[in-house]
């Protein structure tokens, strides 16, 4: 099974992060596969504001963000791209920066 496919939008390692962190949490296990697909979500998303918040903080004067509909899927063979998900902090600064924002 190809890992890209192991839960739909999901991998593997973001799945296997999800249930670490939920044992050392001392929360239950996930009891099903939605639980699984519902928390990896929560942790990804949770991930790329972490991100954005470490952006801001660090930059001084500017900070220039940029993003890609298609990307590789592992860094070993860039040259394989697929349609990516858009970052959900994306549409959320569009929205309360509409001025700042440039679509090339």
């Amino acid at each position: 099974m190809p890992q890209s496919k192991f839960l739909g939008d999901f991998t593997l390692a973001e799945v296997a992060r999800a249930q670490i962190r939920a044992s050392l949490h001392k929360k239950d296990a996930f009891q099903n596969l939605g639980q699984a697909w519902e928390q990896a979500g929560y942790l990804k998303t949770a991930e790329e504001f972490r991100l954005l918040y470490v952006a801001m903080t660090r930059a001084k004067s500017l900070l220039w963000m940029s993003a890609a509909k298609k990307g590789p899927f592992t860094w070993n063979k860039p040259d394989k791209l697929q349609e990516l998900k858009p970052c959900p902090v994306m549409p959320v600064l569009k929205q309360e920066f509409p001025g700042n924002f440039i679509v090339c």
